[in-house]
């Protein structure tokens, strides 16, 4: 019986706009950037195969173990680096080069797929504008288990596109599991206003989404490989 060869989640992010920023904020972003990702491996050590880091200057690339944890580590990155936008490609199969404490040179169907997500990323953003808020996709050749979790990626994002500035500053908060009191005093705002946000935000709706996709990421990926 053949050893199947392990299977790695591939993350590659590209930070939008970058470029056209005025050198000053650019340093400034690239420094939030880094200190994003520090945070990431320290917090999530134990579920990455090879540390994120900053390539090409305005991309990041790291290697999971398994993509149980791949949206909440997307999501960090993203509620760390507001306002700047980032988009995400993910891809998950074997690769061909060796696991390295970096995930620098890697290559293989994983890394190519994360490479195709991004570009097909890119690609809708730049043709249909603002109508559609792709921020992720994820492809691992399993076509119906694709469909499925990228449309949660959308949904998220289409909830997260309605939030106001203000409802953004306040949800992060709370989704990085700070309670509704400590929230409020951090913004120094009534505690009304961050219930009232949680109501008229459909923040409710959003976890519920979230808990959804996360259970697909946990046991969907194996259970759809045997699918047919």
């Amino acid at each position: 019986m053949a050893v199947q060869e392990p299977k790695y989640v591939t993350v590659i992010g590209d930070l939008v706009g970058s470029r056209s920023l005025e050198p000053k904020e650019r340093v400034e972003v690239q420094k939030r950037f880094e200190a994003t990702l520090e945070k990431i491996n320290r917090d999530f050590g134990s579920e990455i195969a090879s540390l994120f880091l900053i390539t090409a200057g305005d991309e990041t690339q790291g290697i999971l173990k398994h993509p149980t944890c791949c949206y909440e580590i997307l999501r960090q990155i993203q509620i760390d680096l507001t306002p700047t936008e980032i988009v995400f490609g993910v891809g998950v199969g074997t690769l061909t080069t060796e696991i390295g404490e970096y995930a620098v040179g890697a290559d293989g169907p994983a890394f190519h797929l994360a490479r195709e997500a991004l570009t097909t990323v890119k690609e809708e953003r730049k043709a249909y504008g603002k109508s559609i808020l792709r921020e992720v996709r994820f492809h691992s050749n399993l076509e119906l288990f694709d469909t499925v979790v990228n449309g949660f990626f959308l949904a998220l994002s289409v909830v997260k596109s309605h939030w106001t500035d203000k409802q953004t500053r306040i949800l992060n908060l709370l989704e990085k599991g700070k309670n509704p009191t400590d929230v409020a005093k951090m913004l120094d705002v009534p505690l009304s206003n961050v219930s009232r946000t949680v109501e008229t935000a459909r923040f409710r709706e959003y976890e519920s989404f979230v808990e959804s996709l996360q259970s697909m990421l946990q046991g969907g990926l194996e259970a759809f490989s045997k699918v047919g």
